[in-house]
């Protein structure tokens, strides 16, 4: 307003609230708060994925996409109608790092669809490395169909490490066609991939398999800790604490010896092979011998 009297003028000013920053991570950042990055709308991998934090630049071993949570709680949340979520997407050939020193603060992930499309709290592409260094808690992914994981390598020479304490639950498939086949806490597709969790794990209540290997020269390893299937009085689920296809799960080893943490599995174990004649690839047609063992090393050193 301008008063004409004394030729003065006074302006009200409301300024806007600070909103916090919420919008996916797509480059390296260093936090200063507790972060919440969410995604609801197709963004990585030119719109395939439904992701709170992935890579839009490339990346190598020596320069990275580093996340330093920096004593802070980092939480990821992916929803989507009609696209694959993937709250934490490493796209192929990509190095990202993830760095929490503090024991008391969390990677926290959660995706769900409205749809049959599959769902994934953290997943990696061909010859990726992920590599996150605290704690991580996957709580709530799923889907109206059947395929969902925790954390899945759907592709080939990738691998996903983890220095801290591993929780997966609340992981569900609505139509689990194929009694649960589809559905895991921790599943490796990709040959010649592998996920390392150098801490125990508490994976439960997941209507499928806890831990899964699948493809050739695949493996899950986890420092112990507990593993509970999920409840199938009449057994007419394929409901596994752990299923090895192919490749080898270790349960609370150190190397090749049996570990010391303290390891309770409640539910069934699967193990198979593939064996027989297969072509070899640009060969004309030429059928070889294949051997495909899985294998299963599980320690139960206490009470």
């Amino acid at each position: 307003t301008y008063k004409t009297d004394n030729g003065q003028g006074q302006y009200e000013y409301t300024p806007a609230e600070d909103k916090a920053d919420t919008d996916a991570i797509t480059k390296s950042i260093t936090l200063t708060e507790d972060r919440l990055a969410t995604a609801t709308e197709a963004n990585a991998e030119a719109g395939k994925f439904v992701s709170a934090l992935y890579s839009e630049a490339s990346t190598t071993k020596s320069n990275p996409m580093v996340v330093d949570m920096n004593g802070h709680n980092l939480t990821l949340q992916a929803t989507s109608d009609n696209r694959i979520p993937a709250a934490l997407y490493a796209g192929a050939n990509q190095y990202i790092n993830i760095n929490n020193d503090t024991k008391d603060k969390k990677l926290k992930i959660s995706a769900t669809i409205d749809d049959t499309r599959g769902a994934n709290g953290i997943q990696v592409d061909g010859n990726t490395h992920l590599n996150i260094s605290g704690a991580v808690e996957i709580d709530g992914v799923s889907t109206k169909g059947d395929s969902v994981a925790g954390i899945h390598i759907q592709s080939q020479d990738s691998e996903v490490n983890i220095g801290g304490p591993v929780t997966i639950k609340n992981i569900s498939a609505k139509r689990e066609r194929g009694a649960g086949m589809n559905a895991s806490g921790i599943r490796v597709t990709g040959d010649n991939s592998k996920v390392t969790i150098n801490d125990v794990v508490d994976i439960t209540g997941v209507r499928g398999s806890s831990l899964a290997t699948i493809g050739a020269n695949t493996a899950i390893s986890v420092q112990g800790g507990t593993i509970t299937a999920a409840a199938d009085a009449d057994h007419t689920k394929k409901f596994y604490a752990a299923r090895v296809e192919k490749g080898v799960i270790n349960v609370n080893m150190d190397g090749d010896k049996a570990g010391s943490k303290t390891t309770k599995v409640t539910g069934d174990v699967y193990v198979t092979r593939e064996y027989g004649k297969k072509v070899v690839e640009y060969s004309g047609g030429t059928l070889i011998d294949f051997d495909n063992k899985g294998l299963l090393n599980l320690a139960l050193t206490d009470d």
